[in-house]
């Protein structure tokens, strides 16, 4: 029962009154883990990594904007690239952030879906 106790007793300290940890680690931040991403040698995993970092740094919010365009401009496969590229210069587009979402769409290397996601851009 004493061992129940302390360890109840040691998840109180570790956890505030509303249930939020305060002492969970939070991920690096989006440039730092960018930077990371682009000295992974096989291009799967690193585009697979860049999708990730590019849609958590847009999540972050305009301060990681740089590394947004940066992570999407980096992901070799036309494909993902494209589609990483097109959910977030959506979500820009509907936040009436227009220019964001046209950099967005000029980091993508393929000439038609390029053109395509301007063109949506162009349509709001």
């Amino acid at each position: 029962m004493r061992f129940i106790s302390l360890l109840f007793g040691m998840s109180l300290m570790l956890t505030s009154c509303d249930g939020s940890n305060k002492n969970a680690k939070t991920p690096g931040s989006p440039r730092d883990r960018l930077k990371a991403a682009l000295m992974i040698t096989d291009a799967s995993v690193r585009d697979s990594k860049l999708q990730q970092i590019a849609e958590d740094a847009y999540d972050v919010g305009v301060n990681e904007f740089v590394t947004v365009k940066e992570a999407v401009g980096k992901i070799a496969d036309p494909t993902i690239q494209a589609e990483v590229a097109n959910k977030i210069a959506m979500k820009l587009r509907d936040r009436d952030e227009i220019q964001m979402a046209t950099e967005v769409a000029e980091a993508v290397s393929d000439r038609k879906a390029r053109d395509a996601l301007l063109a949506k851009i162009a349509d709001r």
